[in-house]
C-alpha cells in the first residue's frame, strides 16, 4: 500500500499566514529548514561529472515561493519555471554566476527568521551570506550547514515546522468552511422567500390554464 502524501506549502505562504498573526517560525523550526536547505544546496553544488572534476549545479532561482515545506516537517527545493529570469547580485555587478548566488539566497531567507537567535556566530553569518558584494560572501553552504545543525534538536525543529504548517493550511481551509455553512441573512432570505412565491404562483398559473384550456 502506498504510503499517503503529506500536504504542503510554500514557505512564502507560510510566512505570510505567520505574519497575519504577529509570528514567525520558532528558532528550533527555522534551524530544521535552514539545515535542510543548505544540505540540498551543499549537495548540488558538490556535484561530479563523469570524469570527477567538479561540476556544481547551482539552483539560480532560490526563493521562499520554491521552498516546500509539509505537514511533516519535510523541507525540498522546487525548480524554477521555464525562463524564470536569474536574479543574483553579482550578475547585475557583472560578475558570473557561481554557488555564492544560491549562499546569497539563502541567507536572504534565513537571516530575517534567526535574527534573534541565540547563537550569535550564526546570525553573523547569515549577514555575511546575504551580503550582496560577492567578494565578502566568503562562506559556503556547507559551513552554513554545519552552523545550523551546531547545537540545535533537529528533530524537534521539525516537529515544530510541520505544526506551523498544519495550522497554516487548517486557516487556510476554514473561511471555506464557514462560507459554506453560514447562514443566509435576512435580506437574503426574504429575497429566497419572494423567489419561491413567484415560483409557487406560477405554477399554479400555469396548471388553472391548463384545467381551462380542458
Amino acid at each position: 500500500m502506498l504510503a499517503r502524501e503529506a500536504a504542503a506549502v510554500d514557505l512564502a505562504t507560510l510566512e505570510a499566514h505567520l505574519a497575519r498573526r504577529g509570528g514567525r517560525l520558532d528558532e528550533g523550526a527555522a534551524r530544521h529548514l535552514g539545515h535542510a536547505l543548505a544540505a540540498t544546496l551543499a549537495e548540488a553544488h558538490a556535484t561530479l561529472d563523469d570524469e570527477g572534476n567538479l561540476a556544481a549545479v547551482l539552483h539560480g532561482h532560490l526563493a521562499a515561493a520554491l521552498v516546500r515545506v509539509t505537514t511533516d516537517g519535510a523541507v525540498s527545493v522546487l525548480a524554477a519555471p521555464a525562463g524564470a529570469p536569474v536574479t543574483a547580485p553579482e550578475l547585475l555587478q557583472g560578475g558570473r554566476l557561481t554557488p555564492r548566488a544560491d549562499v546569497f539566497a539563502l541567507g536572504t531567507i534565513l537571516a530575517p527568521l534567526l535574527a534573534d537567535g541565540s547563537d550569535e556566530e550564526l546570525r553573523a553569518a547569515l549577514v555575511l551570506a546575504a551580503t550582496p558584494e560577492a567578494a565578502r560572501r566568503r562562506i559556503t553552504c556547507v559551513e552554513l550547514e554545519a552552523l545550523l545543525e551546531r547545537g540545535a534538536d533537529l528533530d524537534a525543529g521539525r516537529r515544530s515546522l510541520g505544526e506551523a504548517v498544519r495550522a497554516c493550511l487548517e486557516a487556510r481551509d476554514r473561511p471555506v468552511a464557514a462560507a459554506a455553512s453560514r447562514p443566509l441573512s435576512m435580506p437574503a432570505r426574504v429575497g429566497v422567500a419572494l423567489l419561491t412565491a413567484a415560483a409557487v404562483f406560477a405554477a399554479g398559473v400555469a396548471v388553472a390554464e391548463r384545467w381551462l384550456v380542458r
